[in-house]
């Protein structure tokens, strides 16, 4: 009985991480966990995508998963928009708040107004990016690598985009430096370097984070989880 549950646990876990859906940039770590791929795919961006709806924009960025994971939500304002710039804690034990035990995996949130130059910005250079080389269906979102996924709608239409190290110099990305200009988050972006080799990076489930891949399906969204470890 034993030896099954624990393979019927992760099996059971596996399941409800893809169930859940996001409805947005979560506070909660531990939420926000079960949501990630939902999140990152965009759902709620596209079912809430309709025409006379508000202009919605999302960047991620996989800076390494265990290393650094950037978040970016812009929603219009009027003519301008707010941006939600959030870096994703790492989950330092040693520096635990016993009033707020969950913060250090929060990570910090600053939220900045654009105005109506700054968003048109943005907005184009997301277009230049998604006309441009980026991930085609059936590539694979590794989390040990670096990536930037992007998801909007825009006059009630929805796009989506991912773009990996295989692709483009996803450190040049023409939204990189629009996001990075109201970042006021005060962590150092950490530039994407070499992809590592092979299907995954050395791998020991007692010493290091366990890695998973996304799939981007005919859609063009990922899908997922694989798990790997």
């Amino acid at each position: 009985m034993i030896r099954q549950s624990r393979f019927l646990f992760p099996f059971l876990a596996v399941l409800a991480i893809a169930a859940c859906q996001s409805a947005g940039p979560e506070d909660n770590a531990i939420l926000r966990s079960f949501k990630w791929y939902s999140y990152l795919g965009g759902d709620d961006i596209r079912e809430t995508c309709a025409a006379g709806g508000l202009d919605r924009l999302r960047f991620v960025y996989n800076g390494i998963w265990h290393e650094q994971v950037r978040t970016y939500d812009i929603v219009a304002v009027g003519p301008g928009a707010r941006q939600e710039s959030r870096v994703l804690g790492q989950g330092n034990i040693a520096s635990i708040d016993l009033l707020d035990p969950f913060g250090v995996w929060r990570g910090p949130r600053v939220d900045t107004t654009l105005d109506a130059a700054a968003f048109a910005t943005l907005r184009a250079a997301f277009d230049r990016a998604h006309a441009g080389a980026r991930l085609k269906s059936g590539g694979y979102l590794r989390s040990d690598s670096y990536y930037w996924v992007a998801a909007e709608c825009r006059a009630g239409r929805y796009r989506f985009a991912a773009w990996t190290t295989d692709e483009t110099d996803v450190n040049a990305l023409s939204f990189v430096a629009p996001l990075l200009r109201q970042d006021l988050t005060e962590v150092p972006f950490r530039r994407a370097a070499n992809p590592p080799q092979g299907p995954f990076r050395d791998y020991d489930p007692m010493t290091t984070y366990p890695h998973f891949r996304l799939q981007i399906d005919e859609t063009g969204i990922p899908v997922g989880p694989r798990v790997r470890g």
